[in-house]
């Protein structure tokens, strides 16, 4: 007769704990009334992964619009293991999430973790009071002064870009890859005027590991998928011993991620202890000592003990901010030359604004900002909720733990906001007043009207450095080419989204024919 050890009944008892744990959600989900029973939404697309694949699946848009077209402003959608979500695109709801209890609904552990993993404990990593001491130190260093101070740097990369694509069209009309000249384009201003250090030479193929680096992450990371949920797990462990084990996972991206954040971190470093070295002694900077990440050490110096932030995370913000810049900004500026070569109309008007603007020079920054025109093309793109029963609600009462989508694309295409023709790319809108219901919408939005650079504390620390250096290249792009599709193009969700030349295709690319003026 058969004896069971000890070790094989704990190994029994932590694998039926364990499976109890996992499928105790989905079962529950199914017999037990839960909070969202009454909020509408779609089925689970698996009783495992939920709707996840569809919510980030790379051409998962068509899912995320038939949420707006089909549901209320507040949609339920299934995590893992039967889970419930809430999609958020209600203004009202959004401004108590990013404004009113912002410090209430904080980024998901596992979210917070993962950034601190690749970037360290920076801004977006950081959460509560330690969120709340490295905000109050950064949002002076992004004040209007110091982004006007930006200007001469912007043109000086914008200029150089100018340059390049000359030199590659070698006078007749040809197809360029505009997302490759955005992003060296995006990297240099940003290594220029956010580090005091030059990222890429654009005039020449990239060599500096770290601006190379910082063109990987993004794909790589986007390529963990669901591995990114065990980063909580991975925190608990120390950083050398993490390291060593990225080497022997057998997943490439893991490894590729690892190895881009070594290379990251390495640099921030050694640009960090320059610096910091020149600032003590009053020795020469690199780039002059007028970029964000010295004026943020000398701030930082000149504070108050309790304000000062340690070097670890002086260090974080630096690749932090580099990787948020750089691809938001290529990102943005492929997406308005894209529907700029679809709307030659719209491009000629803005070129006729610019030409007059420009009489020979560059334009200064106020007369940059003042330009109508410009402001419109750059702008990035609430009803009662009825219950599945017929009944209207208008209270929902939201668990400790529950996870909530922001709707960002929701608020900014909801009709009942912006009118019929809000899923139109109509710049001339931003040219007369806007309609009663976006003034009394109150979407919580740090820039006009618009979730794209959210709000409250966890608004986009450096919008106004991405909305002046996006009016610098526009202004020096559309004075020099002309702009016309050649093909379609297809953009993807990412980390950042980002255009393919094919529906099918996961190379990042935005083919388009340019031509010199």
């Amino acid at each position: 007769m058969p004896v069971e050890t000890p070790y094989a009944v704990a190994a029994a008892a932590a694998f039926a704990a364990l499976l109890f744990i996992l499928l105790w959600p989905v079962f529950s989900s199914y017999v037990l009334a839960g909070p969202f029973d009454n909020v509408p939404g779609p089925k689970a697309a698996s009783w495992w992964k939920g709707n996840f694949d569809q919510l980030f699946d790379r051409q998962g848009w068509q899912f995320q619009d038939e949420l707006i077209e089909k549901y209320s402003s507040v949609v339920t959608v299934h995590s893992v293991f039967g889970r419930k979500m809430l999609y958020v695109y209600d203004a009202t709801t959004l401004y108590d999430i990013v404004i009113k209890n912002s410090y209430t609904f904080e980024p998901l552990l596992w979210f917070l973790s993962f950034v601190g993993l690749v970037f360290g404990p920076g801004l977006p990593a950081t959460h509560g009071n330690q969120h709340r001491r490295q905000r109050k130190l950064l949002n002076p260093v992004f004040s209007g002064a110091f982004i006007r101070s930006l200007t001469p740097t912007f043109y000086a990369v914008a200029h150089k870009m100018r340059s390049a694509m000359l030199d590659e069209i070698n006078g007749k009309p040809k197809e360029l890859d505009i997302l490759k000249w955005a992003h060296r384009t995006a990297l240099e201003a940003f290594g220029r005027g956010g580090l005091g250090y030059s990222l890429d030479p654009i005039d020449a193929p990239p060599s500096d590991a770290y601006g190379v680096a910082l063109k990987l992450v993004s794909p790589a990371v986007f390529s963990l998928g669901f591995l990114r949920m065990l980063s909580p797990l991975l925190s608990l462990l120390p950083s050398t011993t993490r390291h060593f084990l990225a080497r022997f996972v057998p997943h490439t991206g893991v490894r590729k991620v690892a190895t881009l954040s070594s290379i990251m971190d390495d640099k921030t470093k050694e640009i960090f202890f320059a610096k910091e070295a020149a600032i003590r002694d009053g020795s020469n900077i690199e780039g002059d000592g007028s970029d964000i990440m010295s004026v943020l050490m000398r701030t930082n110096m000149e504070a108050n003990p309790e304000d000062q932030l340690p070097k670890e995370e002086l260090i974080a913000q630096m690749s932090t901010l580099a990787f948020a810049g750089t691809d938001t900004t290529t990102s943005a500026i492929a997406q308005v030359v894209d529907l700029l070569s679809k709307h030659t109309d719209v491009q000629e008007k803005l070129r006729s604004e610019l030409v007059t603007a420009l009489d020979g020079g560059d334009l200064g920054y106020d007369a940059l900002m003042a330009l109508p025109a410009m402001k419109a093309a750059v702008l990035p793109l609430s009803k009662p909720i009825q219950g599945v029963d017929g009944t209207v609600i208008d209270k929902i009462v939201i668990p400790k733990g529950t996870t909530l989508i922001l709707g960002v694309r929701g608020c900014n295409l909801n009709r009942d906001i912006w009118g019929p023709d809000a899923r139109e790319w109509k710049p001339e809108r931003w040219l007369s007043p806007l309609p009663e219901t976006v003034k009394s919408a109150k979407v919580p939005g740090v820039y006009s009207h618009m979730m794209t650079f959210l709000g409250g504390g966890r608004a986009c620390v450096g919008f106004k450095f991405s909305q002046l250096e996006m009016k610098v290249v526009l202004s020096v792009l559309l004075s020099s080419f002309r702009f016309t599709r050649s093909r379609d193009i297809y953009w993807n969700i990412a980390t950042f989204n980002y255009p393919t030349a094919s529906r099918d295709s996961t190379v990042p690319e935005m083919p388009v024919h340019v031509e010199a003026l």
